[in-house]
């Protein structure tokens, strides 16, 4: 399973374990060449998801509280949407 969260970063499922990728673009013989390369790995889905928004703060521009507060908002929003039956899931265990 390829469950794409933006143009840098993806998870991805393997028989064994959950991958967090980010994308890397190189050249090649004079051409351009994207591919993934894997960053972490992790048991659980929910351990994948988190890691990658902790990375997505940790590399973020945000200077100071206030910035770094609409950081993890805009990373939320990035994860809600491109994982909506994931939140579900999530919030159905937490019960």
């Amino acid at each position: 399973m390829i469950l794409p969260i933006n143009d840098r970063y993806r998870i991805k499922s393997d028989q064994y374990c959950w991958t967090v990728q980010e994308q890397r673009r190189r050249t090649l013989t004079d051409q351009l060449k994207e591919d993934w390369r894997p960053v972490t790995y992790h048991p659980t889905i929910e351990q994948a998801v988190s890691s990658l928004s902790e990375r997505m703060l940790r590399t973020s521009s945000a200077i100071g509280f206030v910035e770094g507060l609409e950081e993890i908002k805009r990373i939320c929003d990035t994860l809600s949407q491109a994982l909506p039956s994931l939140s579900v899931t999530l919030s159905e265990n937490e019960e």
